[in-house]
């Protein structure tokens, strides 16, 4: 078997491309082709980077300090190089180490160049709803209590019912049932229907990224604008983040601490790239814990998360 893996286009996003757009893009063009960005990529509540623009990117807020920084490279030994070789062979992959190491690289690369792309339909759907809920007289935050298929069912079927009268009554059911979900707690995995009523939280492995150390004050990102000026020197925590929360990075954050993720989570390999320090997928427990504390050391080698002050 060959594996070929050169269809990565020549020009794919990532944050140090979004920075250096910002940077030497005029607004208009630099928006023509980031806008389509938002920090929770299915919350049409969220305002894109065109929406958005004062508050994500700011003269004030952002620096290219961090872009200066030398990644620190995985080096691989002869020895280690020569064993993963043998293993190849025996396997029958038709792959030899360094094409191993491209292969896994182009498709990291891949992978975040089709979530960027991905993100366009989405912000494009949003579009359209704020038109159509417009014309119905339905504000934004309304219409993101309605479900995508009240929405796509209309072009397969012709009714007779005043559709703003049916979308808000359809708004109000949702919210209703919205509200009552709130008050059951699941756990992440469910193998059984005993599950619901009952279950122990498992204890999430932390995926630590890198392997320094830092200490400082930490902000919770949680459905409320951000201001590119206020996530500076912070530790971030965010429960789970996507693409369009890249832009935190042109801000210089100490840090990144995530409630959802694994190892090979967005955010582990953007923290990875430009070396910054982070707890990826601490669990519920941890992260209620840590967002109550107004300061934290996030110690990457040692691989803690120290409590050093109450927040009151």
């Amino acid at each position: 078997m060959k594996v070929y893996y050169n269809y990565l286009p020549k020009q794919f996003s990532n944050t140090k491309e979004i920075f250096k757009d910002w940077k030497k893009l005029n607004k208009k063009t630099f928006l023509y082709k980031h806008g389509h960005l938002r920090p929770n990529t299915y919350e049409i509540t969220s305002a894109n980077y065109r929406e958005g623009y004062n508050l994500y990117f700011s003269k004030n807020g952002n620096n290219n300090q961090i872009f200066n920084n030398k990644l620190k490279k995985i080096r691989f030994s002869p020895e280690e190089k020569l064993k993963i070789n043998k293993f190849l062979k025996r396997s029958k992959l038709n792959l030899n180490f360094k094409e191993l190491m491209n292969y896994i690289k182009n498709s990291i690369r891949m992978r975040e160049y089709s979530k960027y792309i991905f993100t366009k339909s989405i912000d494009l759907l949003f579009e359209n709803i704020k038109i159509l809920c417009k014309r119905l007289n339905i504000s934004v935050k309304d219409s993101s209590y309605l479900k995508i298929n009240q929405i796509t069912d209309l072009y397969y079927n012709l009714s007779n019912h005043n559709l703003s009268d049916y979308f808000k009554e359809e708004i109000e059911k949702n919210k209703y049932d919205y509200e009552l979900n709130q008050n059951f707690k699941l756990p992440e995995t469910i193998s059984s229907t005993q599950d619901i009523y009952f279950h122990y939280e498992s204890q999430n492995k932390i995926n630590f990224v890198g392997n320094k150390s830092v200490y400082s004050e930490i902000l919770f990102l949680k459905n409320k604008p951000i201001n590119i000026k206020s996530v500076k020197n912070k530790i971030v925590c965010i429960e789970s983040a996507d693409p369009g929360y890249d832009f935190i990075f042109l801000a210089n954050i100490k840090g990144l601490i995530t409630k959802y993720g694994g190892i090979n989570s967005h955010m582990s390999v953007r923290c990875s790239e430009l070396n910054i320090p982070a707890a990826i997928g601490v669990g519920e427990s941890k992260f209620n814990q840590i967002i109550k504390r107004k300061k934290i050391e996030l110690n990457c080698e040692t691989k803690k998360i120290e409590f050093l002050q109450w927040e009151f």
